[in-house]
């Protein structure tokens, strides 16, 4: 982000900064990116910030399932599958949800991630040193 190496974007998940991967689009309310003039908050920051807000406890059980793929698009055949299921735990006294669940999942496969490995039409054009 702002031409910074890539360990100087901090990203934080209901303001805990968390390293790694982050959560699925499904489990997010609000998502809010900050390129430059970086509150004192977030510290010494070069790069930039992406704070995600996660939804609350839901009010009805709801469930779904997402499913994408290149493989009959590309070389890559890249895939995913992800799922979630939310709900109710428990209620106040005017039943609004005061306590919830959220459980959600995602399994990606590619058979190759390297752009430099495609091939134009199935064949080899040429070969590093031909």
């Amino acid at each position: 982000m702002r031409g910074s190496r890539s360990d100087a974007t901090n990203y934080y998940v209901d303001g805990i900064r968390v390293q790694g991967n982050l959560i699925p689009e499904s489990e997010i309310d609000q998502l809010q990116v900050i390129t430059g003039g970086v509150e004192s908050q977030y510290g010494d920051v070069t790069g930039g910030i992406i704070s995600i807000t996660t939804k609350g406890p839901s009010d009805k059980f709801s469930g779904g399932i997402e499913a994408e793929t290149s493989k009959y698009l590309d070389a890559f055949d890249n895939s995913l599958v992800g799922i979630n299921l939310s709900g109710p735990i428990a209620r106040n006294k005017q039943g609004v949800s005061i306590l919830g669940f959220r459980l959600s999942g995602r399994y990606t496969y590619n058979v190759d991630d390297d752009p430099r490995n495609a091939r134009l039409s199935g064949e080899r054009r040429c070969a590093p040193g031909d």
